[in-house]
């Protein structure tokens, strides 16, 4: 991609076969996972990259430190969790999304901005992204908390 170019896409039938359109094969398609040809993985020049994808109002319980008693606190965040998707990747597998939150909230992790941090960077890395962003809102008292972390850059 030229900078101050403007994008020229292929036409729509070389789009479609691009994204994965492709048309009917004679005989029988192959049935186990080892005969498949995995087309979501598949690097390719998918045109333009994305900022973000991922998922949104995912709720999940999380340990929080308060100020009031008692000072450890379970609540349940409501969570956006999304990466950048490069442009020779065609898409992320959004289970995995959730699937770290599991995992963390197994380890007992404290939902803290340092955890936080550290979740990013590693979603973003478990996700082959160049960064992610988190965000969780939880009820404290009578308000409402937000953390947000933004666009954590892997290296």
């Amino acid at each position: 991609m030229i900078p101050n170019q403007p994008l020229i896409l292929p036409t729509k039938e070389e789009r479609h076969k691009l994204f994965g359109s492709v048309p009917p094969v004679k005989g029988s398609k192959p049935t186990s996972k080892e005969a498949m040809v995995d087309l979501q993985n598949k690097p390719n020049d998918f045109l333009f990259a994305l900022d973000s994808v991922g998922i949104c109002n995912v709720k999940h319980p999380i340990t929080i430190h308060s100020d009031a008693e008692p000072q450890v606190q379970t609540t349940i965040g409501t969570f956006r969790l999304t990466t950048r998707l490069i442009r020779e990747a065609k898409g992320i597998n959004m289970s995995r999304l959730t699937e770290q939150l599991d995992q963390y909230h197994k380890e007992g992790w404290i939902a803290d901005l340092p955890h936080l941090c550290k979740f990013t960077k590693e979603l973003a890395e478990r996700m082959h992204q160049q960064g992610a962003e988190v965000e969780v809102t939880f009820p404290v008292r009578t308000i409402i908390s937000i953390i947000r972390l933004i666009s954590i850059p892997i290296s």
